[in-house]
């Protein structure tokens, strides 16, 4: 029995490592405005993550009131994405359609970032506006509302595409 659940667990393990994707882009603005990928460099995507080249459609000026510490109560937080390219999918990410619209919670906010608002964070972000390019690894949730499960997507970190 305990040979059946170490085979288990190792082919699992297996599974799990050999289901994240990596594909080798370099991601450009063109004069038009539009995102472009090309291939350049290899970078692994995370479970539960999708890399994703995304443009601000609009920002929910709406403010967080639960802390007036708190980086959502000084910055906005959530925006509307188009889903310019998907880049890649880590294992278990469900699928996203390019072009579709999601909206999306940044955890480190649409401003820019600073050792006062983030005195424990190593990397800075520059913020982000209505029609900025980024790139990112995007994760998903599922919450209950009280009609169906509701996907919720969130952006832990991001470069901005110039």
């Amino acid at each position: 029995m305990r040979n059946k659940l170490m085979i288990t667990g190792l082919v699992s393990l297996c599974f799990i490592l050999g289901c994240s994707s990596e594909k080798n882009i370099t991601i450009k603005k063109n004069n038009n405005g539009d995102v472009q990928t090309t291939s350049a460099q290899s970078n692994k995507i995370p479970p539960g993550q999708c890399r994703i080249a995304g443009t601000i459609i609009s920002v929910d000026s709406t403010l967080d009131k639960y802390s007036s510490k708190d980086p959502c109560s000084i910055h906005p937080c959530k925006a509307v994405v188009r889903v310019d390219s998907i880049i890649g999918y880590g294992s278990s990410f469900p699928p996203l359609k390019q072009g579709s619209s999601i909206k999306m919670y940044f955890y480190f906010t649409l401003g820019p970032t600073t050792k006062d608002l983030f005195p424990n964070l190593n990397s800075f972000y520059p913020g982000l506006n209505t029609g900025d390019s980024f790139t990112g690894n995007i994760s998903v949730r599922l919450t209950l509302n009280s009609n169906d499960k509701l996907k919720q997507y969130a952006i832990y970190d991001y470069k901005k595409i110039n």
